[in-house]
């Protein structure tokens, strides 16, 4: 085996196929099984299944119930899920650009 010291520049045409190869096995956790985060399987509010939605190295996280603090469980668990994920990988969240919407 021999280790390869080369980089792909940012913008290159082959940058987000490469990233998609490599975030595969991240997405894989949420089509298999996608309420498997969920620790309290009779959680209040009726919430919808936990989506993730990738674009290279951008996401989003989407679930919806009744509740504020329902939704907050379940996407702080889905985060310390993905953030697992990608230290196994040997990658890191940007917490500088990371946020939290609620629509109502």
């Amino acid at each position: 085996m021999t280790k390869v010291e080369n980089r792909i520049p940012q913008g290159s045409s082959i940058s987000p196929i490469l990233a998609s190869f490599y975030s595969a096995g991240l997405l894989d956790l949420f089509e298999k099984n996608p309420n498997s985060h969920i620790q309290d399987p009779l959680l209040p509010d009726d919430p919808t299944i936990t989506i993730l939605f990738m674009y290279i190295d951008d996401g989003k996280l989407t679930v919806s119930s009744k509740s504020l603090e329902t939704n907050v469980k379940i996407l702080l668990s889905v985060y310390h899920r993905i953030n697992q994920w990608l230290q196994k990988a040997g990658l890191t969240l940007d917490k500088d650009k990371q946020e939290l919407m609620h629509y109502i």
